[in-house]
């Protein structure tokens, strides 16, 4: 590992888990050349979250397609990680090559949410990169955003030589271009930005000056555009998305394969942001989703399929789609995964299509209780569709439904609240007993861009008034209410309304805090008050209304809508009257009737094939109960960047590349079939292995060769196919069975801290090894055996590996310990005679005499 990078092996023991540092991702590139232009994606938030956002994945394969373009990626490192880097004097760099954030020629940064800016300077800090575009120099990278909140930028457009406005995926190839040719330009950043603002939908904040005394838009300079007009991709070939994506080494929060299936939204909901910004509403065909769906599963081995879109069921072809799936999915034990589903729009083919498992909770975003609300907020749901969409999930065995509601939308009334606690009720009553209904209720933020983006931020005591008479109508366990902090939620909106003051705020919350305010646990309130009151003393006056047509500090960024299209829709909401879905009704004149018209022009074939039956549809669940199982040893060794991986990451891995290369595994029965697999025992963390190995069942005889030379390609490095050989055990056995009683190589362990033993292959009994031989990691009190004389260990030894040693006929479990070294001891052992170095020598804590 690069030092560079503030991990060594040897310390992985100081911070959780370590592997979120070490890359080495199946489907990551690792490559570095000197003359090739190098960019690095970074995301503000922990690795988990990050390797989430399919985004990244589809820029990550779009960026390293370009020749003589290398892409690499970096995530927030957790608080222990900043830690240790600040301690060590040392940068934030990439995975792939450990290299410096600093030396790369384009860091490029997504904004995802208002949350994560305190994210953002902390990750320029840890870079060693200069906060503020118009301080860097001729070494410093071009900082480009992009993202939701590049359209609202202000409180952090200072950081930022450029934004993008858009879809990177047709940019970025151009702006690329653009970068390389003019990457001499760095030590000159006006002259910089006036050349990358010819790129269109490129936004260079340096180029426009906000009166530090006015609220509002800030004023172009030096012949910068007055508008900027977001980049919209009407095409979305396949060559955008890549076949094989980054798998993460460590299990993310959104564990499966994501495929978007249409990007944009025609129903107009009047507090959606997403839904203005991405217009018009784009599909993906079916021949191509089944295609890519079919070749990522081959590749990357997941067991469930995520279909992305901002409503799923809106997509107009979802019949056919599900019907093309289904046989895929049942063939390879896969589930489906669907984001929140609009009720009017949940078919029979949706709630029928097979899980291969227990089927869980759908998620319903309804926004309001009442019809005049929803009407108001042009949310096509009646209280009919959403009781006839959740009898439908519970005919077919879904177990329950999550709900999505916002409290403090304009217009909203108390007497709505009163009929959001009667709806929550009725649906408790009419629900099956087996069923359970979780209602999460979020504050409504006014978003730029959104057709309430003048709306006002009710305020923390009101939300939790209006909390409180919802929930006090609501006596039954039945229905579990969570309730989102309201205080992010001001939050949020103060830094979206914000101009280019609302920098220092943010920069002070960051320097008391960690950068992770959309963890609950690290978000204080305080903090930001603080700040607030500190640096914008009329902080407060951005939660109330913003008179229609005032000068917003977004004014100048467009994603295309009208203002009069804006006027219209606001009207309509104070007459709480629903305007036209635009791909079925009439034309809305939103302002981009020139994109929706190239857009027919290109794709005018929306017509929806009917789908199978959801009886057609469904599958045989779990593997075939009277198959004659076969029993088979996968043995591997974990070396390298592997070592950091928990066991139960290094299972998931393992799991994935057995479905990778498609082995044909056999499955348990009932309502959440798995695949019957056996590890070996778990080691330490830190601690490598020449040897570990998992079993499994398969229905067919294997050729446990040609299966071997199959799966050296399917496992990241440092997780090494070895042998894979047959049992010749009974199934009535079973796998436990053999796996205590035969012989098991639980030797050549390899020691965390890189120490070289001296050591030789074992076979012994699992059943003949002594109890409590192996480490116990948090265990405080320790006893060795010398000559058969135990002797009590005290100390605060927090964590002990252990190793397996043969020397001239006698052998020894031997436990290390990571923060203490008790040479006293080591006189006492010395007629054992191990090849130990002196190092390792030190930190024995204490040796079992096995023979």
């Amino acid at each position: 590992m690069d030092g560079r990078i503030g991990l060594r092996y040897s310390e992985i023991r100081f911070v959780e888990k370590p592997a979120r540092y070490l890359g080495g991702e199946f489907g990551s590139r690792r490559s570095w050349k000197s003359e090739a232009f190098h960019i690095c994606l970074f995301f503000p938030d922990v690795y988990e979250i990050g390797v989430s956002y399919y985004g990244y994945q589809i820029l990550y394969h779009i960026l390293n397609r370009l020749p003589g373009v290398i892409c690499e990626r970096a995530f927030l490192p957790w608080v222990d990680m900043q830690r240790r880097l600040r301690e060590r004097r040392q940068v934030l760099a990439s995975l792939e090559t450990g290299t410096p954030l600093n030396e790369f020629d384009v860091v490029g940064i997504t904004l995802q949410t208002e949350l994560h800016y305190p994210g953002l300077i902390k990750g320029l800090e840890l870079s060693g990169i200069t906060r503020l575009a118009s301080e860097r120099g001729a070494k410093d990278p071009v900082v480009v955003g992009g993202g939701p909140s590049a359209y609202h930028p202000e409180p952090v457009a200072a950081l930022f030589d450029i934004l993008l406005l858009g879809d990177g995926e047709e940019a970025l190839p151009e702006l690329a271009g653009v970068l390389k040719d003019s990457c001499s330009l760095r030590s000159n950043r006006p002259r910089l930005w006036q050349v990358l603002t010819q790129v269109k939908g490129v936004y260079a904040p340096g180029l426009y000056q906000l009166d530090d005394k006015v609220w509002g838009m800030p004023k172009p300079v030096d012949n910068a555009p007055a508008e900027v007009r977001s980049r919209i991709a009407l095409e979305l070939p396949p060559e955008y998305y890549p076949v094989l994506p980054v798998v993460p080494v460590v299990q993310p929060e959104h564990d499966r394969l994501t495929v978007e299936i249409m990007r944009g939204c025609s129903q107009g909901c009047r507090f959606c942001q997403a839904g203005m910004l991405s217009r018009p509403a784009r599909e993906r065909p079916v021949d191509e989703l089944v295609e890519q769906i079919s070749a990522s599963l081959n590749r990357a081995g997941y067991d469930e399929v995520g279909l992305l879109s901002l409503s799923t069921s809106d997509y107009s072809r979802i019949g056919a789609l599900l019907g093309r799936l289904s046989p895929q999915l049942a063939q390879r034990k896969t589930t489906l995964a669907f984001p929140s589903l609009r009720p009017s729009s949940f078919s029979e083919e949706i709630a029928g299509i097979p899980t291969f498992g227990r089927r869980g909770n759908l998620t319903f975003a309804i926004e309001a209780g009442s019809e005049r609300l929803r009407r108001a907020i042009n949310k096509h749901i009646t209280d009919e569709d959403l009781f006839a969409a959740l009898e439908r999930s519970w005919r077919y065995g879904w177990q329950g439904a999550k709900l999505y509601l916002m409290l403090g939308l304009p217009t909203e009334e108390d007497a709505d609240l009163a009929l959001t606690a009667e709806l929550l009720a009725r649906l408790e009553r009419t629900a099956p007993r087996r069923c359970k209904l979780r209602v999460s209720i979020a504050v409504f933020i006014p978003k730029p861009h959104s057709i309430f983006e003048g709306g006002r931020f009710i305020g923390v005591e009101e939300a939790h008034r209006r909390r409180r008479l919802i929930t006090a109508r609501l006596q039954s366990k039945r229905v579990d209410v969570s309730f989102h902090d309201p205080r992010q939620s001001m939050v949020e909106t103060i830094c979206a309304r914000g101009d280019r003051r609302m920098l220092k705020v943010i920069e002070a919350v960051a320097e008391q805090g960690e950068g992770y305010e959309t963890w609950s646990a690290y978000f204080d309130w305080q903090r930001w008050q603080s700040a607030l009151d500190e640096h914008l003393p009329d902080w407060q006056e951005l939660t109330n209304p913003i008179p229609f047509d005032t000068p917003t500090p977004w004014s100048h960024l467009s994603c295309g809508i009208s203002q009069q299209f804006r006027r219209d829709e606001l009207e309509r909401a104070r007459r709480a009257e629903w305007s036209d879905d635009c791909r079925t009704g009439d034309c809305s004149n939103c302002g981009v009737i020139e994109l929706c018209l190239e857009l027919a022009n290109q794709d005018s074939d929306f017509t929806v094939r009917s789908a199978s039956s959801a009886g057609e549809i469904s599958a045989e669940r779990g593997g075939s109960g009277m198959a004659q199982s076969r029993f088979y040893r996968l043995t591997f060794s974990k070396l390298a960047r592997m070592r950091a991986l928990g066991h139960r990451d290094i299972m998931r891995e393992v799991k994935l590349g057995l479905r990778r290369v498609g082995l044909p595994l056999l499955y348990s029965q009932g309502l959440s079939p798995r695949p019957h697999l056996t590890f070996c025992q778990a080691l330490p963390l830190g601690v490598g292995a020449v040897e570990q190995w998992i079993e499994f069942e398969s229905a067919v005889e294997l050729d446990t060769q040609d299966w071997l030379i199959r799966l050296r390609w399917s496992l990241p490095p440092g997780l090494r196919p070895l042998r894979l050989e047959a049992l010749h055990i009974s199934a009535k056995a079973g796998i436990q069975a053999d796996s205590f009683n035969k012989e098991a190589r639980l030797d050549s362990w390899v020691v965390r801290n890189d120490i070289h033993l001296v050591h030789s292959d074992l076979q012994t009994q699992a059943s003949g090894m002594p109890r409590g031989c192996f480490a116990d990691v948090a265990r405080r009190r320790r006893w060795r055996i010398k000559f058969d004389k135990p002797v009590e260990i005290r100390g605060e030894i927090t964590a002990i590996e252990t190793i397996r040693l043969t020397n001239g006929g006698k052998t020894a479990i031997v436990e290390l310990p990571v923060e203490k070294s008790i040479k006293k001891w080591i006189d006492e052992w010395g007629e054992l005679n191990y090849a130990l170095d002196s190092q390792a020598i030190n930190s024995i804590v204490s040796v079992t005499l096995l023979n």
